[in-house]
């Protein structure tokens, strides 16, 4: 029983890939291509469990070969023109195609033998074959029998021998040409480098074809004499196929590494790492953008337009702070919104010592992704908004405040120390303090009058 359950696990696992594809890849240029190819490869693969199996029955074999002269020609054609579309060629020519006259032929072929023969004496002739072997064939030369195992099955074999080789070839060719290796594939499992999906593709594809490259020569007492054997070939079949069916949902972009290869199941993401994964998912569509998409994007999102403004003299009404922060969505609910919210209003950048891991902390976030949104949002790392802040701060608090020491100052707006204060208010205004209070009042004047 178990035994069985195994040789028919490649059929089932196709079956869970048509499935999953249509419902994922339908927009993808490959979909109608791999979805045939898929349904052929489950025909034949429930051919091919039936045929490996114990309990298979001579009577029901007959009209499974007969659909094997459909299917297994063209199993491995179809794989090659998947090979084909995923590196992006426009279009097939119609000699690509001459294949399809394989299938039909020995289809037709047959069939008209069937019919000729008959189900009875068939049932009678496969019985003894699949029992006795191949060497019993010889009592049957010259009958219609024999012409009908001959076209059948030993020219079958041979012609999907010919085709695996034919696709064994074009891999090998494929791999030079493209220029892949096995450091890229060490490199994609074990550094996170990019490999291409192709790559991908036709490993398991070749392996495949390796495996029926021993199948196409054992018959079916060898193969109920070596349950063994058939179990690990289909163990070692359902995996390939997996990876196939896995990796084509990734057919719309060229390359992929592991962490990316994860992203089937990224939505399924808890609240602390919610912001992350969105971050991840929002990062790979930007590299994977060109240079249109891109423009549009950031027309649409306008994340830099106030403080771009800002830069170049205009809106000079509004502090620098206060313009990085009109620049960014406030959306309350949103985790910038929160960040802005603990800037903004409970002025959380006054405390001295303040570092990413406290604001991680209050956001219920962490240290890693609240970066990553501050860089990506503000255009400037988190010391250096900081800074601004404080520096911001402290000219409101100096113009209030205009006999304060400057220990005083620099405490109140979040420095340890007065000459650390001077440093950072130098660099951001360009000025001292007492230089840039001279020149406020300049200004004033110079207004007033």
């Amino acid at each position: 029983m178990l035994h069985d359950l195994l040789v028919f696990t490649p059929f089932m696992m196709c079956i869970l890939g048509f499935v999953l594809n249509a419902a994922l890849t339908f927009r993808t240029r490959v979909f109608p291509i791999f979805q045939l190819l898929l349904a052929v490869a489950t025909l034949f693969f429930m051919v091919d469990g039936y045929y490996s199996s114990i309990y298979g029955t001579p009577e029901i074999n007959i009209w499974f070969t007969l659909l094997n002269q459909l299917v297994a020609p063209s199993f491995i054609p179809l794989t090659v023109l998947y090979f084909k579309k995923l590196v992006r060629e426009s279009s097939f020519r119609p000699l690509q195609f001459v294949w399809v006259t394989i299938p039909a032929g020995m289809f037709a072929a047959t069939g008209l033998l069937m019919t000729i023969i008959g189900t009875d004496q068939l049932t009678e002739f496969v019985t003894i074959i699949n029992t006795q072997g191949v060497s019993s064939l010889t009592h049957y030369k010259g009958l219609p029998v024999h012409s009908y195992f001959v076209w059948s099955t030993i020219i079958l074999r041979v012609i999907l021998g010919a085709e695996l080789l034919y696709m064994i070839g074009y891999a090998v060719l494929t791999f030079a040409k493209r220029g892949y290796s096995i450091r890229q594939l060490r490199d994609f499992l074990y550094r996170d480098g990019r490999v291409d999906v192709l790559h991908l593709q036709v490993i398991p594809a070749v392996v495949i074809g390796i495996i029926y490259v021993f199948r196409v020569f054992l018959f079916k007492n060898y193969l109920d004499n070596h349950l063994g054997l058939t179990a690990i070939f289909s163990i070692l079949t359902t995996m390939c196929v997996f990876g196939m069916c896995y990796f084509n949902l990734f057919a719309a972009k060229s390359s992929v590494t592991l962490k990316e290869c994860a992203s089937v199941m990224r939505y399924n993401y808890g609240n602390t790492d919610r912001q992350q994964v969105e971050e991840d998912i929002v990062s790979e569509i930007v590299a994977g953008a060109d240079a249109d998409s891109m423009r549009r994007i950031r027309a649409r999102v306008g994340v830099t337009t106030e403080v771009e403004a800002w830069g170049r003299g205009e809106n000079k009404d509004i502090s620098l702070a206060d313009a990085i922060f009109t620049a960014v969505s406030k959306d309350t609910d949103s985790l910038m919104g929160r960040f802005q919210r603990l800037m903004q209003e409970e002025q959380l950048y006054l405390k001295p010592g303040l570092n990413l891991d406290d604001i991680a902390e209050r956001l219920d976030s962490n240290k890693t992704y609240v970066s990553k949104m501050v860089n990506t949002s503000y255009n400037m790392g988190f010391p250096e908004l900081l800074n601004i802040l404080r520096i911001d701060y402290a000219q409101h608090y100096i113009l209030l405040h205009r006999d304060a020491k400057q220990d005083a100052i620099a405490r109140d707006c979040g420095f340890f120390s007065a000459s650390s204060f001077n440093t950072v208010f130098k660099k951001i205004t360009g000025m001292t303090p007492k230089v840039w209070i001279a020149s406020y009042d300049k200004s004033e004047k110079r207004s007033g009058a």
